[in-house]
């Protein structure tokens, strides 16, 4: 009795976490919550992905918002029509690296104005869940 109910219970709670995670993680102008977990059911394996877009300025802005969230650093949003808008970032996504520096290893900080300041060809290596 007791037992099965603690075990329900810690199965709930465990899903109700992943509901609220998923939540954030989804930007309400490109994707419902509904659809982000269906993209999800249909493959749960995380997989990362490499993509790149040129820069030709330092002003020239690619469209690509973060936040970090427990230490790591997600892609919150891609404004639509933008150099990343074309690839196959979404939001979301956990950034794994920025031209080659990994973003774990930096401060939000350092991550963004690397986005901001590179001229020329910006790689980011995002994991998808």
């Amino acid at each position: 009795g007791s037992d099965l109910k603690s075990a329900t219970n810690a199965t709930l709670s465990k899903n109700i976490r992943k509901i609220v995670e998923l939540a954030r993680m989804v930007d309400p102008e490109r994707e419902t919550l509904h659809r982000a977990a269906l993209r999800l059911q249909k493959d749960p394996k995380p997989r990362d992905i490499s993509v790149s877009v040129t820069k030709p300025a330092r002003e020239t802005l690619l469209g690509l918002f973060l936040i970090r969230r427990g230490g790591k650093t997600y892609i919150s949003r891609i404004r639509p029509n933008s150099p990343f808008d074309e690839t196959d970032l979404q939001s979301g996504f956990e950034v794994i690296s920025i031209n080659g520096t990994l973003c774990e290893t930096q401060s939000f900080n350092n991550c963004v104005n690397t986005v901001h300041e590179c001229v020329g060809k910006v790689t980011i290596v995002a994991r998808r869940y």
